[in-house]
């Protein structure tokens, strides 16, 4: 993006959008992750903005080009992490306080050890739903280093929205099969229950699940399959001790199920068993007694096994090398 952020404190601080984050691959790398510019086109004034303390990390004489963003914490621990994609010494500088000029406090500094080792910075002790501001710039004596692409693969702990009064956080982790919800509630704020609720367009949301509070307890979780693996959206909705309906804020997760694991499909009208790899497997296919009826070895792709033979019933599909076993229901 160009440039990403604001070019300056007084033009107001772009706020961070998570999505910027979504896809990154590693943490350790651009792969996957938005990437921002800070180079002349995008951010034409070098000398940093004087609305902030000069930064305490790098040499005045070679910090430049500095773009600015802003962030709701999270989490009282957030860590900004910068990558680049160009030979680029990145440095960011974080602060409380503002919006107005000169009304910033340093709250953390740091600058990548060279143009391609990337830098983060943690902050400890910020105030879960509290506005703070950032700023990345270059930090080198080549002119030429103090400006490049960059992402922001690795950031944890920053938000685009202020929590509901009471709620300290609400995050989620999609793995393979499935998706875990965190939430942390104040002990004096505690509603009676919570309802899970998802949606596949952020319209019409469904209750999933809903969970009785314990007294006293701050912190809950809940784990769902949705057997899915196309974006879906999560949120919270409870009502608060005044008889508010409250929600979280919406998160977007996608389970990540590989096809390595034997992605099968049965089309019970033709009874035809799809199965897609992508590593050779073997397949062991067993009746509800868990008698072994059938079985397979099959090499990177797609395959279709005939079921005709088969009595109706139900059966199970076990990947050998995975151990993945699949419920299969033959018509």
């Amino acid at each position: 993006m160009c440039p990403g952020g604001a070019v300056n404190f007084a033009a107001g601080a772009v706020t961070f959008d998570p999505a910027w984050i979504y896809g990154c691959n590693t943490g350790t790398s651009c792969n996957g992750g938005v990437n921002f510019d800070n180079k002349a086109a995008c951010q034409p004034t070098t000398a940093m903005d004087a609305c902030a303390p000069a930064p305490t990390c790098g040499v005045p004489a070679n910090n430049g080009s500095n773009i600015w963003f802003k962030f709701y914490a999270a989490a009282t621990t957030v860590t900004i992490s910068c990558f680049q994609n160009t030979s680029f010494i990145i440095a960011v500088q974080a602060f409380s306080g503002g919006p107005t000029c000169g009304s910033l406090t340093q709250i953390g500094c740091a600058v990548a050890g060279g143009p391609s080792s990337g830098v983060n910075l943690t902050l400890s002790g910020l105030t879960v739903g509290e506005l703070y501001y950032y700023r990345i710039f270059g930090s080198s004596s080549q002119v030429s280093q103090r400006t490049g692409l960059y992402c922001f693969c690795g950031t944890v702990g920053v938000q685009n929205y202020v929590l509901a009064a009471g709620l300290n956080s609400f995050t989620g982790k999609a793995d393979r099969e499935s998706v875990k919800l965190n939430w942390e509630f104040s002990p004096e704020s505690i509603p009676a229950e919570f309802n899970v609720e998802f949606s596949s367009d952020q319209v019409m949301f469904n209750t999933i699940s809903t969970i009785r509070s314990v007294p006293g307890k701050g912190q809950y979780s809940f784990s769902f399959s949705p057997n899915d693996n196309s974006d879906l959206f999560y949120r919270i909705r409870y009502v608060n001790h005044s008889g508010e309906v409250l929600f979280t804020p919406v998160l977007k997760l996608k389970t990540k199920t590989s096809s390595s694991e034997g992605g099968i499909t049965v089309l019970s009208n033709s009874r035809q068993l799809r199965i897609s790899i992508d590593q050779p497997s073997s397949f062991l296919l067993c009746n509800s007694a868990g008698t072994v009826v059938q079985s397979y070895s099959f090499s990177t792709g797609d395959h279709t096994v005939s079921l005709r033979s088969l009595a109706a019933g139900i059966y199970f599909m076990k990947n050998v090398n995975t151990r993945r076993v699949h419920k299969l229901a033959i018509l």
